[in-house]
């Protein structure tokens, strides 16, 4: 009967024996320093942003014009710091102005690398000094030409998200731009009364 028992009941297995501390399985591995990530960001950010500032503004402002004249602006860089390329993004009311052409204002050269295009109401010029070459940021960067199709007031405005210079080594460089408003009239207005012609009563 103890036997059987015995066999019915069998003893519980034998404790596995003690492994060594180096063999054992931590269940919460000690963590692993890591380098805090604010530094980094911080680091990242002094790489990011070049030592200066670009200002981007449009010439003449405001602009006056008739209707169904073209007319050329000027956008004009100044600031303390030296680029190598420039991005701008100019947003306008395309019912009362439109885009005829982009072209270059000798800020990077005679033949910088020059792109452009333009889609309801936004322009986005891109010039780049053909050699990398840091240059003052003091000149006329573009000359772009509109052509006035419609009566009425218009703004010219930077697109912050779009504009942007790069310094050396591909740097960014902190960039504002300040807008120009156009007034489109059907009359010229420059022109004045003739003189030879008699007043009529």
């Amino acid at each position: 009967i103890a036997a059987r028992e015995k066999k019915a009941n069998p003893q519980p297995k034998a404790a596995t024996p003690d492994v060594p501390r180096e063999m054992q399985v931590n269940p919460r591995p000690p963590q692993q320093k890591v380098s805090p990530a604010v530094p980094q960001m911080a680091q990242m950010e002094s790489n990011k942003n070049q030592k200066g500032s670009v200002n981007f503004t449009i010439s003449p402002a405001p602009i006056k014009q008739q209707l169904g004249k073209t007319f050329a602006v000027t956008v004009e860089v100044s600031g303390e710091a030296q680029m190598t390329s420039a991005n701008i993004s100019l947003k306008f009311d395309d019912s009362k102005i439109r885009v005829k052409s982009v072209r270059n204002g000798g800020l990077f050269g005679e033949q910088p690398d020059l792109t452009y295009e333009s889609d309801r109401g936004n322009l986005i010029v891109r010039v780049r000094q053909p050699q990398a070459a840091v240059v003052p940021v003091a000149g006329t960067l573009v000359i772009v030409e509109f052509t006035a199709v419609a009566e009425g007031n218009s703004e010219i405005t930077f697109n912050s998200s779009g504009t942007q210079a790069r310094g050396a080594n591909n740097s960014f460089i902190s960039a504002s731009g300040r807008s120009a408003r156009v007034i489109i009239s059907r009359d010229s207005l420059t022109s004045i009364p003739n003189a030879n012609v008699p007043n009529e009563r």
